[in-house]
């Protein structure tokens, strides 16, 4: 189940990364 464990971590880490990104992507675009 370890390989389970990763797998959900690596999903979190993608998922809060393009959560982070488009968050970025709208501020510059609002703030230009």
């Amino acid at each position: 189940m370890v390989y389970l464990s990763f797998l959900f971590h690596f999903l979190s880490v993608l998922l809060f990364q393009l959560g982070f990104n488009s968050y970025i992507y709208l501020y510059l675009q609002l703030g230009h």
